[in-house]
């Protein structure tokens, strides 16, 4: 076999190195060169199919092809990013609106708790029971009691 370095270059795509079309040649000439030296005698020259030229990409060609996809690669990805900066900043304005809401949301209900305690409280003050199924906390069933004179022990001094 030939001595010489052969010149190749890697397809990334395939993850194959390919040797040129060059190197194979320079390779062949040398050892024709040996082989004549050596028996003077020439071996009939043999071409290539033409389809094995053609399935061997050349170097301009393959770097050509690369870098066009590469460029292909990185404008997806371009794109790709740009949709998720988009999404992103769509997600938090919607998380800023929904916190918005909630503490509005809260102050309302807020609001809404300490309105209905102030007419719960005159509501006891007028002797009435507090409407559905609630029930008072300890201590206070007294108060209502005293508040309404339903207490047996004050009413048994008044006699």
């Amino acid at each position: 076999m030939a001595s010489l370095g052969w010149d190749s270059f890697f397809d990334e795509n395939e993850g194959r190195y390919y040797i040129t079309q060059q190197s194979v040649n320079r390779a062949v000439e040398e050892e024709r060169a040996r082989h004549t030296a050596s028996s003077n005698q020439q071996p009939p020259e043999k071409e290539l199919p033409h389809d094995a030229k053609a399935s061997y990409p050349q170097p301009a060609e393959a770097s050509h092809r690369r870098y066009a996809e590469s460029s292909e690669q990185m404008k997806e990805l371009e794109r790709q990013n740009r949709d998720l900066e988009i999404a992103t900043r769509a997600k938090d304005y919607y998380l800023e609106q929904l916190q918005k809401e909630r503490a509005q949301h809260v102050e309302q209900l807020v609001g809404m708790s300490r309105y209905v305690g102030e007419l719960e409280t005159q509501l006891l003050g007028l002797g009435g029971a507090p409407r559905g199924d609630r029930t008072l906390p300890k201590g206070a069933e007294s108060l209502r009691k005293i508040l309404r004179n339903d207490d047996p022990t004050p009413q048994a001094e008044q006699s």
